[in-house]
C-alpha cells in the first residue's frame, strides 16, 4: 500500500489469552515517542505514527541526513533499510549496536521523486527478534 501512496502506519501487538498452554504473551508491542505518558499524549503519538513495532530489540536513535541514515540501537545482529522495490542496504554483524547506511546503495531512488518515497528500517537480534519502523517518508523530513 505504501508504493501506492497509502500513508498507513502499523503496529505489533500480541495476542495474550494465556488459554491451552500456549504464552502468547510479549510477542509485540510499540515503543511510543511521547511528550509525556499521559494518556492524551500517548494517543496523540500515535496516531502521528510518532512510534515503531519490536519482538524485543529497541531502535535508540535514528537519523537521516543527505544519502546517508544512522541508526544505533540496542545489540542485534541485522541493521537493514529496505524502499519500494524490496531492495536493502544491509549491515550485519555479532551484537552490532549501530550502522551508518548509504541511501544511494539502495539503488531504489529514495533521491529520485518518481521511484520509492519511503523507506523502513528494521533490526534482528540474535535470536530472530525484530524491530521495525512505520514507513518514513522522504517529503516528511
Amino acid at each position: 500500500m505504501a508504493n501506492e501512496g497509502k500513508r498507513l502506519t502499523a503496529y505489533a501487538a500480541d495476542d495474550a489469552h494465556f488459554s491451552s498452554g500456549h504464552d502468547d504473551a510479549f510477542g509485540g508491542w510499540v515503543h511510543v515517542k511521547a511528550e509525556s505518558l499521559e494518556p492524551d499524549d500517548l494517543l496523540n503519538a500515535l496516531k502521528l505514527g510518532n512510534y515503531y513495532s519490536s519482538q524485543g530489540p529497541q531502535i535508540h536513535s535514528l537519523s537521516i541526513s543527505e544519502d546517508q541514515i544512522n541508526i544505533e540501537c540496542s545489540p542485534v545482529d541485522s541493521i537493514s533499510v529496505v524502499g519500494g522495490t524490496s531492495r536493502s542496504v544491509k549491515s550485519h554483524g555479532k551484537s552490532i549496536t549501530r550502522a551508518t547506511l548509504n541511501l544511494a546503495d539502495l539503488d531504489v531512488g529514495w533521491l529520485v521523486p518518481d521511484r520509492s518515497p519511503w523507506l523502513r528500517v528494521t533490526i534482528i537480534d540474535g535470536a530472530g527478534k525484530r524491530a521495525w519502523t512505520n514507513p518514513i517518508w522522504q517529503d516528511e523530513l
